[in-house]
């Protein structure tokens, strides 16, 4: 977990627009924390489950799982750059941005398992996953009703 201030200005860094020697102003931290804001409710009517709590100030704690706060930067970074004349994106922070869908899809995600099909119910061969097309799951002569 950390601070709203700290997980913006090092999103900032990504694409330049923040460093020790030109650190970002007031302005560009309400915007980082505006656009923060966006994603993680953007994340949960997606139905990822991070926790990460909305930012009142920049300030206060973000609460983000930290397995996810680098991926969580990168794709920070990239909504960001626009809002920052002269930033860049490279091409690590483009594959990162990518890993970082795909790792949320994987860890937050909520994953939907159907309910058991009576194998008797299938239509002839479906659900057969050992790539035996000549196996049914009925008998042969009986009547599906």
């Amino acid at each position: 977990m950390t601070t709203g201030t700290k997980f913006i200005e090092a999103t900032l860094e990504m694409i330049g627009a923040h460093s020790i020697t030109n650190p970002a102003g007031a302005e560009a931290l309400n915007r980082g924390m505006d656009v923060l804001n966006n994603l993680t409710a953007e994340l949960d009517d997606d139905g990822y489950t991070l926790g990460a709590v909305p930012l009142k100030v920049v300030g206060s704690e973000l609460s983000e799982p930290q397995s996810a706060s680098y991926y969580l930067q990168c794709i920070l970074a990239t909504r960001l750059h626009t809002h920052f004349p002269g930033s860049q994106i490279s091409e690590t922070l483009t594959r990162d941005v990518r890993r970082g869908w795909r790792f949320l899809d994987r860890k937050f995600r909520p994953v939907t398992i159907s309910p058991p099909v009576a194998r008797e119910t299938l239509v002839r061969g479906s659900g057969n996953k050992q790539s035996q097309r000549s196996q049914v799951f009925y008998s042969e002569g009986t009547e599906i009703g």
